[in-house]
């Protein structure tokens, strides 16, 4: 009993000693960032960036924070607060008013963003600010000529466009969509003369369609929201996105492998090789050869996790997995591949069926002629 009365005691007589660990682990637990349902905005998992660095990081323009201030990105800073400049003096709106309005959303900006911002308050409201003014003005130009000047630094030079849009769909190089949206209403109503204003939905598809050749894309347009989009990657991702379907699949997919190239291929389906591809109208191979368009497609889902409750192409995974299940359709697969894989064999193929059809039409004449003869003789 006097054991069990002095081991609080003993931990109390122990604190004393240990108190500048519990102190900074306290600390720690204190300074823990909460979860917000904000946080859309994250780093990219290294087993993706291990596939290719350069597909993740931003060549030219650093946009928010988590690339800002970075030594190859600085060039670009002097540009994007000229286009802050211009965009005040296009809106209605003025700097001190823009300042205080992302102060006042600062703790709902940082919580936009996964990782711990470690800018302090000023600094990340003026890396909001001007990178927010800088898109805004770059779909603005883009959509209006007549916006652009004679001394822009990146329209009046092609390759500049096409070094800053490729860094503006990275996802570590995101702003918050809203915050987009709020800025925009300052300058739309003293836009060039339209019949229709466009929204800031409109600007972003004509700029990404445009430049990224994406095509057949309008019934998706009509779906998306600018409630709903939280920043350009989730923008691009919907415009991919298919519409829904007529018979939606209820449950998950009964399999995470889907069938290989391969496999399709014996099942009959014509998934040959890139130049078949291409050849259909599949795909589009800007690489140059077959061989870095195989590459690409090879690599497509390295360090890419399936998760079979959420998965858009569920039914089309079915279908194909049902497709090949089939012993039928290998049957006829493997006569297509072996035995009629070029037009000779099926004209080969098809003179042998003749002849044989012939060959029994004729033993059956032969039989009916023998057997009437033999009835006459007996008569």
């Amino acid at each position: 009993m006097a054991e069990n009365g002095e081991a609080p005691n003993d931990i109390e007589s122990q604190q004393g000693q240990h108190m500048p660990l519990i102190t900074s682990m306290r600390q720690e637990l204190e300074e823990l960032p909460t979860f917000s349902s904000l946080c859309c905005i994250y780093k990219v998992p290294e087993r993706l960036r291990r596939v290719s660095e350069k597909a993740y990081t931003p060549q030219v323009v650093s946009i928010g924070p988590l690339h800002h201030s970075k030594v190859g990105l600085k060039a670009m800073e002097v540009h994007k607060k000229r286009y802050l400049q211009d965009f005040i003096s296009r809106s209605k709106g003025s700097l001190e008013e823009y300042v205080v309005n992302m102060k006042n959303q600062e703790a709902k900006l940082r919580n936009c963003y996964a990782e711990t911002i470690q800018f302090g308050s000023d600094e990340f409201v003026k890396i909001i600010l001007v990178d927010a003014a800088f898109i805004i003005e770059v779909l603005l130009r883009y959509h209006f000529h007549e916006l652009q000047e004679e001394n822009d630094r990146i329209f009046n030079k092609p390759w500049m466009l096409q070094d800053v849009w490729p860094d503006m769909r990275l996802l570590e190089n995101q702003l918050p969509f809203f915050v987009l949206e709020e800025l925009y209403a300052k300058v739309s109503s003293n836009l060039p003369v339209t019949p229709v204003t466009p929204s800031l939905i409109d600007l972003s598809y004509h700029f990404f369609t445009s430049l990224m050749h994406i095509e057949g894309t309008e019934g998706n347009l009509e779906n998306i929201r600018s409630s709903t989009v939280e920043h350009f990657v989730d923008f691009c991702r919907s415009l991919y996105l298919p519409l829904p379907l007529k018979r939606p699949i209820k449950g998950r997919l009964e399999t995470l492998t889907t069938p290989s190239m391969t496999d399709l291929h014996r099942a009959g389906v014509k998934f040959k090789d890139v130049e078949l591809l291409v050849k259909y109208g599949i795909v589009e191979n800007r690489l140059g050869d077959s061989s870095g368009g195989s590459t690409l497609i090879n690599n497509l889902a390295d360090g890419v996790i399936f998760d079979s409750k959420d998965f858009c192409y569920a039914a089309l995974c079915k279908d194909l997995n049902n497709y090949c299940s089939w012993t039928w359709h290998k049957w006829k697969a493997n006569l297509r591949q072996n035995y009629f894989n070029t037009p000779w064999a099926v004209i080969s193929f098809t003179a042998a069926v003749i002849l044989l059809i012939l060959t029994l039409v004729q033993a059956v004449c032969s039989v009916i002629s023998a057997t009437q003869q033999s009835q006459q003789s007996q008569h």
